[in-house]
């Protein structure tokens, strides 16, 4: 291809661009914007999970002999601290067969 065509070529195609954006500028529709003025405003958002929570710290406890528990002292997310009642062992069984216990010692 010679100077003078790829030259030649450059215009048409330069040509072509101009005229193909002139088009496109004459058809496109004005840019709509709506406008609003600022204020302050409480923005509040609620999320729903599901999961389980687990405590940093666990403790195992026991009582010192087998039984029936009779009543629980705390309920589940209670704070509590080293001595607080937890919970109570039903003790009729216990005071019924002392005597028989005692005597088999």
């Amino acid at each position: 291809m010679t100077k003078k065509a790829k030259i030649g070529t450059g215009i048409i195609v330069a040509a072509a661009a101009l005229i193909t954006g002139i088009i496109i500028r004459k058809n496109a529709q004005p840019l709509q914007v709506r406008m609003a003025k600022v204020q302050y405003r409480e923005i509040s958002k609620t999320v729903s999970i599901s999961g389980s929570i687990k405590s940093n710290q666990q403790v195992d406890s026991a009582f010192p002999t087998s039984g029936t528990v009779a009543k629980i002292a705390v309920s589940e997310g209670d704070t509590v601290k080293n001595g607080d009642l937890l919970a109570t062992l039903n003790t009729s069984n216990l005071y019924s067969t002392y005597p028989a216990n005692k005597a088999a010692y």
